[in-house]
């Protein structure tokens, strides 16, 4: 019989599986940038908080719609016959929307697919969740200085840069435990070594 040779297998970094859908029934918006095609031409619902707001005269309005699941959000058309149509094309930056209506291909050019909001007797809906004063809302549509942000921490993950950088260190932070769980390590939590000594913590080991 031969020698056992051991031999490291290269670790693979899988890809992370994007959930389809989040609370409420609502298909999250990074499902619709990792695979649209199977969405298109059908009634979904999407749920999340308005990044830009902009009319576009008496007939329709428009919404760019995020949920936090991605960096870029979905362009909603709403049209006046819409219940509500008035209240929600003066809606604020901020505003929390759960919407259903048809994604369709964009004649945008750049932009893939938006969601159209125009067809009531589909059950196509607005319904605005929560509303935002403008005159309180501390992140309008303008650059921001970091400086700023620090005040608003609660909030600054809604900016692309603070967004961008939680998925990089998110992504980073996955693959480093990828790579040592496919190796037979165990991830534990040790007990931090430190010279203090409060309320008798110094005692529990």
């Amino acid at each position: 019989m031969g020698e056992f040779e051991a031999r490291i297998v290269p670790a693979v970094v899988e890809k992370k599986i994007i959930p389809v859908a989040s609370y409420g029934h609502r298909l999250r918006i990074a499902k619709l940038f990792d695979s649209h095609e199977e969405f298109m031409y059908k009634i979904i619902t999407v749920a999340g908080w308005a990044k830009t707001t902009r009319s576009g005269g008496k007939d329709f309005c428009f919404i760019e719609l995020t949920d936090g699941s991605f960096i870029k959000g979905l362009q909603v058309i709403v049209t006046k016959e819409i219940e509500g149509f008035e209240q929600i094309s003066k809606a604020n930056v901020g505003t929390s929307f759960k919407i259903k209506g048809t994604l369709i291909k964009s004649p945008a050019q750049g932009q893939l697919f938006e969601l159209q909001v125009s067809r009531p007797d589909r059950g196509h809906f607005v319904e605005i969740v929560g509303p935002c004063d403008a005159k309180k809302y501390p992140l309008a549509k303008k650059r921001h200085t970091n400086e700023y942000l620090r005040e608003i921490a609660h909030l600054r993950p809604r900016t692309n840069l603070i967004g961008a950088m939680s998925r990089v260190r998110n992504n980073l932070a996955y693959a480093t435990h990828q790579f040592f769980q496919q190796r037979g390590f165990l991830y534990v939590h040790t007990p931090i070594i430190t010279a203090s000594d409060c309320e008798g913590a110094g005692q529990m080991f």
